[in-house]
């Protein structure tokens, strides 16, 4: 099966004056590997939801969040989803 085509805000920018080489890093001070993340349909969609609106692509949204470029909001429980923002389920009365 062919891979699907990458949307405009997956691609990667160019930058005027430097020419990607292999081998070299472009963004950061080290170069990329490839590493596996076992995630959920939902999670993947999330996760393109929020690089789309970014304007990034799914792989660098996590290496901003990795190097904490992007903090991520602590959370009282490791249970509770986010929704719009709000954790969802749990609440108090």
């Amino acid at each position: 099966m062919p891979p699907t085509p990458q949307k405009p805000w997956q691609r990667k920018k160019a930058q005027k004056g430097l020419k990607s080489k292999r081998g070299q890093p472009e963004i950061y001070d080290e170069l990329k590997t490839k590493q596996t993340l076992t995630l959920t349909p939902t999670a993947v969609k999330g996760l393109d939801k929020i690089a789309e609106l970014l304007g990034i692509s799914r792989s660098e949204l996590v290496e901003r969040i990795g190097r904490g470029i992007i903090p991520l909001a602590p959370m009282q429980s490791h249970s509770q989803p986010i929704q719009n923002g709000e954790l969802v389920g749990n609440e108090e009365n």
